[in-house]
C-alpha cells in the first residue's frame, strides 16, 4: 500500500507498507515510484517527503532506488529518522 498525506499545498508525505508475505521480493521501490508518478501527473504535487527510521536498512534502499535524496537525519518521537524527498522534474 502506498499513502499520501498533504504537509504543505504541493508537497505530501508518502507511507509505504508492504504485505510480510511479499517482503524481501524488491516491490518497494516500483510501488513508490509508481505512486509519486501518478500523483505528479495528477498535478497534486511537486515534492514527495519521506521519513524513515534509520535501522530500516531495507526502506532507505528502497527510497533511494526511487530516486528520493537524502535529504538529513534527526530524532522523531525517540526515533533517528531519516529524511528523503523526491521532487517533480515537470
Amino acid at each position: 500500500m502506498v499513502r499520501f498525506d498533504e504537509i504543505e499545498p504541493t508537497t505530501m508525505e508518502i507511507g509505504v507498507s508492504i504485505a510480510a508475505i511479499h517482503r524481501g521480493r524488491h516491490l518497494a521501490a516500483s510501488l513508490v515510484v509508481a505512486g509519486c508518478l501518478a500523483v505528479a501527473r495528477e498535478g497534486l504535487v511537486q515534492a514527495v517527503h519521506a521519513r524513515i527510521k534509520s535501522e530500516n536498512t531495507a526502506s532507505i534502499r528502497a527510497f533511494a532506488a526511487a530516486g528520493f535524496d537524502h535529504v538529513g537525519r534527526h530524532s522523531a518521537d525517540g526515533y533517528d529518522v531519516e529524511s528523503w524527498r523526491w521532487v517533480t522534474t515537470s
